[in-house]
This record gives structure tokens, sequence and C-alpha cells, in this order.
């Protein structure tokens, strides 16, 4: 495990964080699964999971359509 982390930290380092970005979604079993996100126990949005964006933020689709982008909170996944 840590020989791969340090595999992923060199392309990090050498080619940014899109590589990285495309092994973690190819890899992610939570897209399109519904969560919620939370601050503090306040639930800040509830959605479908839809990936993560170039910067690293969590992608929530809402119920209207509408794509939130979070930065930081306590997820859970339903």
């Amino acid at each position: 495990m840590l020989n791969e982390l340090d595999r992923l930290y060199g392309s990090f380092r050498s080619q940014g964080f899109g590589p990285v970005r495309v092994e973690w979604q190819q890899r992610c079993n939570a897209h399109g699964r519904e969560l919620t996100v939370s601050d503090g126990g306040k639930e800040l949005v509830r959605g479908m999971f839809d990936g993560i964006d170039e910067s690293g933020a969590l992608l929530v689709r809402k119920q209207d359509g509408t794509i939130d982008r979070i930065l930081s909170g306590d997820v859970r996944v339903l």
C-alpha cells in the first residue's frame, strides 16, 4: 500500500492532481449513490455523489439537478 501511495504522490508532484483524480474516480464505488454532507451535526446538503472536480472538491447533484461543490464536511454515504 505504501508503494502505491508513493507512486501516486510522485505522479501528483510531477503531473498535478489530474492523473490521481482519474485513478481515484475509476476506483470509487460511490458514484450515483445518495449521500449527505454535514458540518457539526447540521446537514448542509443531500444528493447523489457525482464525482470530484479538478481541485478535489466533492460534487453533489441535488434533487433539482444543480450541483454543489463541497470543500469540507462530514460525508455519509446512505
